[in-house]
């Protein structure tokens, strides 16, 4: 898995949500995990944590 960098769009692989990765939390005993801004249908913006290990970079050209 690669470094994600703030500010990346990111894919979660299990639900597909899309969005920019805006905030990083490490512990000392644990996966990283990514706070998620994604826009919905509504053109509300929602943010979740993600743990790291469940996202893939989006190609922005491929988009």
């Amino acid at each position: 898995m690669s470094e994600i960098k703030l500010g990346q769009k990111v894919k979660d692989k299990i639900t597909d949500f899309e969005g920019v990765a805006i905030a990083k939390c490490e512990y000392l005993h644990g996966t990283p995990m990514y706070q998620i801004a994604f826009i919905t249908e509504a053109k509300d913006i929602n943010q979740l944590w993600i743990d790291a290990a469940r996202l893939e970079t989006v190609d922005e050209q491929s988009s």
